[in-house]
């Protein structure tokens, strides 16, 4: 309590404003509208919220305190200093509350991550790898990780682009890698439009892994240009026949290369096999129904009904046929149920080139996946040749369309 005491005495008062809307918003819906009594159930959530907004704050000071360096570095400064505000809870709560937020210092912005980004250095060496290969500029994010935290450039959103044809070379080259590296999550929070592509900001679930069938009652991601949800996010943006062509071209062109140049495919594997003993995030359910759970939770709570981690539990195994304790997939729903009851979003990992699932390090089920997700990317670059590309890229031209075809629906209502 006296470094947090300390740093929000020396913080800028837009600093201590921005920290004090964020615990503001977490207290979203929990305190009530009039000047009436405070139930108990959200008596409870609110001191908790509290408590997880202290213990961020320190971490936020010890990484503006202990990471100047770093920071520095990123900025391309001598020194940093201290940040003159910043923009707080930018992603879903995981671990204790932790969040993303953008410091912003005099010299420039730096995103700050509750976690290490080595999953986004490593996409960014193959980015540019491939970039080099294809002579062309594939964009992505610089990043760097000290302390178990992670800095990265901040990349603005272009929201009102208007794309050239490379745009569309260079993404369908994207999709590909992003597809080849087993990623689940592109969808567009987590992707960002600069006028040369599309840049993937967020790459925590690069090395996604296949749940076994007795883990899962849902439908997991497919192997194709679908898996990633790239081609999702960008079919918007899709306009005509050109852009698609030229989607289709960025696509095949680094299929081709990767089947007809040896050192080229290679030098991919050895980026790829570099990540072994790495962690990366698995996730178990769609973080959609989790945050509806937790919406649930709140409304609850401030009407002054709590829900318990065991009525959780039973919510969560629902879809399961069985509900002995001996279940694969018990103590997942037992960390999901935890997690959830102190509104956090369940967050789940697992050494890329092993099968166990964890959470903060402790296994919670040994041999959940089918095999790892380093070894479903190699086995994916190595199926590549065997597979169709034509067929690939009918795929493609049939989900954009159907993409259009939804717009123009949703559009006329």
């Amino acid at each position: 309590m006296l470094r947090i005491r300390a740093c929000a005495l020396a913080a800028p008062t837009g600093i201590r404003r921005a920290l004090l809307l964020y615990l503001k918003g977490k207290w979203g819906g929990l305190l009530p509208t009039d000047d009436g009594p405070i139930c108990a159930a959200a008596e409870r959530l609110i001191s908790l919220m509290y408590q997880h907004w202290a213990s961020e704050i320190a971490d936020i000071a010890d990484a503006v305190l202990h990471d100047q360096a770093c920071i520095a570095a990123m900025l391309k400064v001598s020194s940093s200093g201290f940040p003159k505000s910043m923009d707080c809870g930018l992603s879903d709560p995981h671990l204790g509350g932790r969040t993303v937020h953008i410091l912003r210092y005099a010299d420039g912005l730096l995103v700050l991550k509750p976690r290490s980004v080595t999953q986004e250095d490593l996409v960014r060496r193959i980015l540019m790898r491939v970039g080099n290969r294809l002579d062309i500029q594939l964009p992505s994010v610089a990043a760097m990780s000290i302390n178990g935290r992670g800095y990265c450039e901040y990349v603005p959103h272009c929201d009102y682009l208007e794309p050239e044809l490379s745009f569309f070379f260079n993404a369908g080259a994207t999709l590909l890698v992003c597809e080849l590296l087993g990623m689940t999550d592109c969808h567009p929070r987590n992707v960002h439009m600069s006028p040369v592509g599309p840049v993937i900001v967020d790459c925590e679930t690069v090395f996604h892994p296949t749940f076994d069938t007795s883990m899962v009652m849902w439908d997991q991601p497919a192997d194709g240009p679908l898996r990633s949800e790239l081609l999702h996010t960008l079919a918007p943006m899709v306009a005509d026949e050109r852009h698609l062509d030229a989607l289709k071209r960025g696509y095949a062109t680094l299929w081709t290369a990767l089947g007809t140049d040896g050192a080229f495919r290679a030098s991919i594997l050895e980026d790829i096999h570099s990540f072994a003993g790495q962690s990366t995030r698995v996730v178990y359910r769609a973080t959609r129904f989790y945050l509806r759970i937790i919406h649930r939770l709140r409304e609850c709570a401030a009407a002054g009904r709590e829900i318990d981690e065991m009525q959780l539990a039973k919510i969560l195994s629902r879809r399961f046929r069985a509900t002995d304790y001996c279940h694969p997939a018990c103590m997942l729903i037992a960390a999901e149920a935890a997690a959830l009851a102190r509104l956090d979003v369940p967050r789940f990992e697992m050494v890329c080139d092993e099968r166990s699932i964890r959470e903060r390090g402790v296994v919670l089920a040994r041999e959940a996946v089918a095999q790892s997700g380093l070894d479903d990317s190699l086995a994916r670059l190595s199926a590549l040749p065997q597979r169709s590309l034509a067929q690939t890229l009918e795929i493609v031209g049939l989900y954009v369309e159907f993409a259009r075809l939804r717009n123009r629906a949703n559009s006329l209502g």
